[in-house]
């Protein structure tokens, strides 16, 4: 009798698992389920809103921002475009039968533009596509042209493009806003092409205008809507859809961080048009340059006074005789009070023209007179001068490029650079020589100092292959340059 009742439990509890397993490999189906009464299959009840919690008439003011927002961007981002780039470079091999030969390797970069004529015109930032062999433009409706430079303004960052379509067409164009009137708080929109995402749109407002502390650097608009790279070039618009500033640069508040940290920085609108105008007059109108840097601080009694804080070695300004801690107090026969725009003014000066400039100086009041010079042509001069510097730190050596009487000993079948010396002990003592030619470093021909410093600076505690002409020989050496 017990081994009946055993057995029929042992046989109840073997069917039941193997019920629960079928089951619940066919559709989730277990005992559980069965004990509760639910029949097998039977779909899961869930029970939907059928309407928002909120109704558009409840809030009718934000409906109408929303739908303003909206009917904004429609009109603003057929006239924003992204922006391709590709760096060709050249580079020599050994095949299989030890043949040289040469390949070319491409280096992609990305940014953003935005069409400022019917004619198809862009700007965009002059760092966007600077070395760019190619350029490609996608336009809002996805097609993609290639575009020619017009020309660039390297110290202002901005670069004025042509779209190039096989028939001519009429664009969508943005217009630029009166960048003065811009004030802080007014709501602005980034358009562009961040990490390669077309046309993403942030919202954010100016949190501060004229952000900068020197005459060789552009008035910016700090602003919070959101820049990361690949934003650059693209423009900051207001609430008519009008160019207030175009994307430049994010505040980097940590060394190496890359990413938007709240600030962004856009370039203002009127010095955008002023580089256009300046471009398309082939660089006819110049900027002023003394060379100085100077901000308002807090004296006694509540009184602000512009000081300086730094003059540039060799500058106008040092020549003049300004010193950093000197309180400018007139400048061209205009008191220098709040509000003044020192770098504007300085920027505005007509060049190699005098400029009587009062300061007060160890409690002293004395009139200093300095010439204004053009930015740019300074500015090249001091740049090519730290590369010469930092070359001769690195490797050790001065180059020039070559003469058309070096050019014609060769033929012109061979470009490069020449050695004017060599540093004692540095990484090229005992390899090169004064009046060596440099003709090709890592494979790259080399045929112009700009392309020799530009190949040296990737290069840094690298170890390179370099092939040069010595004594009318071609030769080659590997050099290491320190980290």
């Amino acid at each position: 009798m017990v081994s009946r009742i055993l057995t029929s439990i042992t046989l109840f509890l073997v069917a039941a698992t193997l019920f629960v397993v079928f089951s619940r490999d066919r559709n989730g189906y277990g005992l559980d389920d069965l004990f509760a009464g639910r029949s097998l299959g039977a779909p899961e009840k869930l029970t939907k809103p059928e309407a928002a919690p909120v109704g558009a008439s409840e809030v009718p003011g934000l409906s109408r921002l929303n739908d303003e927002v909206t009917t904004l961007i429609e009109a603003v981002a057929p006239a924003v475009v992204s922006i391709n780039t590709a760096r060709v470079t050249r580079r020599y091999g050994i095949d299989f039968f030890g043949r040289r030969r040469s390949y070319s390797t491409y280096e992609p970069g990305l940014g953003s533009g935005v069409i400022i004529s019917k004619e198809g015109h862009v700007v965009t930032n002059h760092h966007v596509i600077e070395q760019a062999d190619e350029i490609q433009v996608v336009l809002h409706d996805g097609t993609k042209c290639l575009a020619e430079k017009i020309g660039e303004d390297r110290n202002a960052d901005i670069a004025l493009l042509r779209v190039i379509t096989p028939k001519p067409r009429e664009f969508k164009a943005l217009p630029f806003a009166d960048s003065d009137r811009v004030k802080v708080g007014e709501t602005v929109f980034a358009i562009g092409n961040p990490f390669g995402l077309r046309e993403s749109v942030t919202q954010g407002i100016i949190n501060h205008r004229d952000r900068r502390l020197s005459d060789s650097d552009p008035p910016k608009f700090q602003t919070d809507a959101v820049i990361n790279p690949g934003n650059s070039g693209g423009p900051l618009v207001n609430i008519r859809g009008e160019i207030v500033g175009i994307n430049v640069s994010i505040f980097a508040g940590q060394e190496d961080v890359r990413v938007w940290q709240g600030i962004g920085l856009a370039i203002a609108a009127n010095d955008v048009v002023r580089s256009v105008d300046r471009i398309r007059n082939q660089g006819v109108e110049k900027t002023g340059y003394l060379g100085l840097r100077a901000e308002w601080q807090s004296g006694e009694e509540d009184t602000e006074s512009l000081v300086l804080t730094e003059v540039t070695p060799g500058s106008p300004a040092d020549q003049a005789g300004l010193k950093p801690g000197d309180i400018i107090l007139n400048f061209g026969g205009q008191p220098v009070t709040k509000g003044f725009d020192l770098f504007t003014r300085i920027n505005r000066r007509p060049i190699d023209q005098p400029v009587d400039i009062v300061i007060r100086r160890d409690q002293t009041e004395q009139t200093v007179t300095a010439v204004v010079a053009d930015r740019e042509a300074i500015l090249s001069r001091e740049e090519q001068q730290a590369e010469r510097r930092d070359l001769r730190e690195q490797i050790g050596i001065e180059v020039q490029n070559m003469t058309e009487r070096q050019r014609r000993l060769f033929q012109g079948n061979i470009g490069g650079v020449v050695v004017t010396a060599v540093e004692p002990g540095s990484a090229a003592d005992g390899v090169l020589y004064r009046g060596s030619i440099i003709y090709e470093v890592n494979g790259v021909a080399i045929d112009s100092v700009g392309k020799f410093f530009s190949i040296i600076s990737e290069l840094k505690g690298k170890t390179f292959m370099i092939r040069f002409i010595r004594g009318g020989h071609p030769q080659a050496a590997r050099i290491t340059l320190p980290g």
